[in-house]
């Protein structure tokens, strides 16, 4: 709340035309969370899982 009286969260921050607002989830915690795509995964709602990646391609 602080930081919207400040005019750093919301509409317009700055007077700049610009907004910005920030939402805080609260995942599972787990170590295998700290792999991007469960973290991804987590922060959707669902079992913090890492998901399978596409091969790359060698150059």
């Amino acid at each position: 709340n602080q930081a919207r009286e400040y005019g750093l969260l919301g509409k317009d921050i700055f007077s700049s035309g610009f907004n910005f607002d920030v939402q805080l989830r609260l995942g599972a915690g787990a170590f295998v969370c700290g792999e991007e795509t469960a973290l991804l995964t987590s922060i959707e709602g669902h079992r913090g899982e890492p998901r399978p990646r596409p091969p790359f391609p060698a150059v």
